[in-house]
C-alpha cells in the first residue's frame, strides 16, 4: 500500500528544491495575502466603514454604494457584481 509522498523517492534533487521553492512561494503569498487583508479591515474599522454581520443581514447599505449587500431577492449574486439590466431584472 502506498502512503502520501511515497512518489518522492522517484523525484530528483533537482525536483525536490523546485517543489521546495514552489510551496515556499505559495507559502509567502497567503501570508502577504492574510496580512494585506487585515490591514485593510482595520482601516475599515478606523474608518468606521465596515460593516458587522448584524448591519449586512438588517439590508444596511453599503458605506461606498448604498446597496445592501443581501437583499433576499433570490439566488442572484451580489448587486454589485450584478449589471444595470440585470439589477432591473
Amino acid at each position: 500500500m502506498a502512503y502520501p509522498g511515497a512518489d518522492m523517492a522517484q523525484l530528483t534533487e533537482e525536483q525536490k528544491a523546485q517543489r521546495a521553492a514552489a510551496r515556499r512561494g505559495t507559502t509567502l503569498a497567503a501570508e502577504e495575502d492574510a496580512l494585506r487583508r487585515e490591514r485593510k479591515r482595520r482601516e475599515w474599522d478606523a474608518d468606521g466603514t465596515q460593516l458587522t454581520r448584524d448591519e449586512i443581514e438588517a439590508g444596511v447599505g453599503c458605506r461606498g454604494c448604498g446597496q445592501p449587500s443581501i437583499d433576499a431577492l433570490g439566488d442572484w449574486p451580489l448587486l454589485m457584481k450584478l449589471t444595470d439590466d440585470e439589477k432591473r431584472e
